[in-house]
C-alpha cells in the first residue's frame, strides 16, 4: 500500500507530465500554424515566380522580334548602298602622274 509521501510524489509526477504534454500540443499546433503560414508564403512566392518568369520570356521574345526586324532592315539598308542608283554609260578618269626633275621623263602620254 502506497503511503501519503509517496501518493503525493506520484500525483505530483502525473500532474508535471500533464503540464508538460499540454505545453508540447500547444508547442506543436504554433508549430503547424507557422508551417502553414509559411506553406502559403511559398506558394505565394512560386505564383509570382512563376508570373515573372512568363513576363520575361514574353520580353524575350519581343525583344528578339525587334533584334530580327532590326537585322531585316539592316540587310535592306546594306543592298540598297551596294546596288547601283543608275546605270553608268560614260566614264571620265581623271589620271595625275609627276616625276622628280632629277631623273629621267616618264612617257606617260605614250
Amino acid at each position: 500500500m502506497m503511503n501519503d509521501k509517496e501518493f503525493e510524489k506520484a500525483q505530483a509526477s502525473i500532474m508535471n507530465k500533464k503540464a508538460k504534454l499540454m505545453k508540447l500540443r500547444s508547442d506543436r499546433a504554433e508549430a503547424c500554424k507557422k508551417m502553414s503560414e509559411i506553406e502559403q508564403a511559398i506558394a505565394r512566392t512560386e505564383k509570382e515566380l512563376l508570373g515573372e518568369e512568363n513576363d520575361f520570356i514574353v520580353l524575350c521574345g519581343q525583344k528578339s522580334q525587334l533584334l530580327r526586324e532590326r537585322a531585316l532592315q539592316v540587310g535592306e539598308e546594306i543592298e540598297q548602298a551596294i546596288r547601283p542608283q543608275q546605270p553608268v554609260d560614260k566614264l571620265t578618269i581623271l589620271f595625275l602622274a609627276a616625276n622628280p626633275q632629277d631623273t629621267q621623263k616618264l612617257a606617260l602620254d605614250k
